[in-house]
């Protein structure tokens, strides 16, 4: 067999697709879903930043112009990574091997299997209860293309928002270097798109068995997601095991976030008070293991601290992978 062979044979997904048919007999959660429309919604709710949305867009138009039975090349709009756009024309073979190649730039198989369900297939199909391991994936493309060029704003949890000062608390350089954090600092704003918890989840440090750690992060990003959604201030400012009361006199809570505000308030219910913290600290404030058991768990030692830490956040992840319905996916 030919490269060109392999390419048509792999682009064309017809032993994936029976792949996806095999798993929607066994329960599979997906869905039909329009690509282009999927990708809005999923910037709309921050789950994806522009650049990721443009990456997600691309992509469904090279699998659409690769998949054509006409012969001769096929016009696609690129953009840069300054996001300029132009129109592109390449063979059809070409494109097909520029999809392939943004698909093996993503990390995990399962973020790739998802991608390709939802944007690459002929008949797309997403889970939208569990959009985590999509859109990780796409980030995966965008970062791949264009790098992770560092903005004037601060990015928290894929949301931009201003850059403001956070005081003594504010992201400095011995900070973001303690926290592995691979960002730049430019002109006094940060960006914060790698965390702790991103980077021991790419250096498979939530688990030693590799598909628990991505089941970790998942559940992680799960939490992340319900969050934001959520519309939730900065921890501390709500006790999120009482119930919440609206007497703003604003205008009334959507129905999306108030599912998102009961979901998280009984995810953050099952975890507790002892592993509560220290996943609240690590995964949705983007703090050190270290920083986290130094102020949930009673340890000042470095290597004490960061143990007892590191402890309580993988029984925490467990917890809400359950609680996710997630353990499943781990065998």
């Amino acid at each position: 067999m030919s490269a060109s062979d392999f390419i048509n044979e792999k682009f064309a997904s017809s032993d994936f697709e029976l792949a996806v048919n095999d798993r929607l007999a066994d329960g599979d959660p997906t869905v039909p879903v329009e690509p282009l429309r999927l990708l809005a919604n999923l910037a709309t709710t921050g789950a994806l930043t522009s650049d990721e949305r443009d990456a997600g867009e691309i992509l469904h138009r090279l699998a659409i112009a690769g998949r054509s039975p006409l012969n001769g090349p096929a016009i696609v709009n690129w953009r840069d990574k300054e996001g300029k756009w132009s129109s592109v024309s390449k063979p059809r073979l070409a494109l097909r091997e520029m999809l392939e190649k943004a698909m093996r730039s993503i990390r995990t198989p399962k973020r790739e299997r998802a991608v390709r369900m939802a944007l690459v297939i002929e008949n797309p199909r997403a889970n939208l209860d569990a959009t985590h391991q999509l859109t990780a994936g796409i980030g995966d493309v965008a970062r791949g293309w264009w790098g992770a060029k560092a903005k004037p704003t601060m990015l928290s949890g894929k949301v931009t928002l201003p850059g403001i000062s956070l005081g003594e608390n504010d992201a400095t350089a011995e900070r973001l270097v303690a926290a592995n954090d691979n960002s730049e600092i430019v002109e006094g704003a940060r960006r914060l798109f790698d965390t702790a918890f991103d980077v021991m989840a790419k250096r498979k440090q939530l688990d030693e068995d590799p598909e628990i750690n991505e089941l970790l992060f998942t559940a992680g990003r799960l939490y992340q997601q319900d969050h934001h959604a959520a519309g939730f201030d900065p921890l501390g400012a709500i006790d999120y095991s009482r119930p919440m009361v609206d007497g703003s006199g604003g205008p009334p809570v959507s129905e999306r976030s108030t599912i998102a505000k009961d979901r998280f308030r009984a995810a953050r219910r099952s975890i507790g008070s002892r592993y509560g913290a220290v996943v609240d600290a690590v995964v949705l404030e983007g703090k050190t293991l270290l920083d986290a058991g130094r102020a949930h768990c009673g340890y000042s030692g470095k290597d004490t601290a960061t143990a007892a830490a590191k402890e309580r956040l993988n029984a925490g992840l467990r917890i809400l992978a359950q609680r996710y319905g997630l353990t499943r996916l781990a065998a």
